[in-house]
């Protein structure tokens, strides 16, 4: 089977059958760049692709068609240094404005069509730029994403609480110094 028959059977959904032959079939594609770095479909234009995930999440028939979920779904957890090397080659997130594909048309006109995130991609790409040796942490399987972004001060730290009053103000003692708590009777 050739690179492009191993894509077009992975992008065609109904034709996955088993995890692991999709897994294998995807550290196949993934350690031979050339299957999927420049795509030519017949009668249609060709594409570049810089990394695995943009070739993965672009329409088919040039790329995947899937989402970066399903992407994670499908690597099998002993398959962690495939997953770390996907993870690895993303780029750091632009600045805001600074995406040359959505640069505007018209010259004065500025226009930001980046999309802001809160998927572990958006998070990874985001501490590549500000906060590279916390993207490493995540990568490595040190951190999460989420504990590497309030580590970095780029988050705030966010608490789920159920909708019950018992579980909110444990939610809150857990939380909150005596002093917040104050403030918060304050403002109730």
């Amino acid at each position: 089977m050739n690179y492009d028959d191993i894509i077009k059977t992975l992008s065609d959904k109904a034709n996955i059958n088993s995890r692991t032959d999709t897994a294998t079939k995807l550290s196949i594609i993934f350690y031979n760049k050339e299957a999927w770095k420049s795509r030519i479909i017949p009668g249609l234009s060709p594409m570049q692709f810089e990394t695995f995930m943009e070739f993965v999440t672009y329409r088919t028939p040039w790329g995947l068609g899937w989402t970066d979920q399903m992407l994670k779904a499908f690597i099998l957890p002993e398959e962690k240094k495939l997953w770390a090397d996907i993870e690895s080659e993303l780029p750091e997130l632009y600045a805001n404005g600074e995406n040359p594909k959505y640069q505007p048309k018209v010259e004065g006109i500025t226009c930001n069509t980046s999309k802001l995130g809160n998927s572990r991609t958006y998070k990874i790409k985001k501490l590549k730029r500000d906060a590279p040796e916390y993207a490493e942490k995540v990568i490595r399987g040190e951190l999460s994403a989420n504990r590497a972004m309030v580590e970095a001060g780029l988050e705030k730290e966010k608490v789920t609480i159920p909708v019950d009053v018992n579980a909110f103000c444990n939610a809150i003692k857990r939380k909150f110094s005596p002093l917040e708590i104050q403030q918060l009777k304050d403002l109730l």
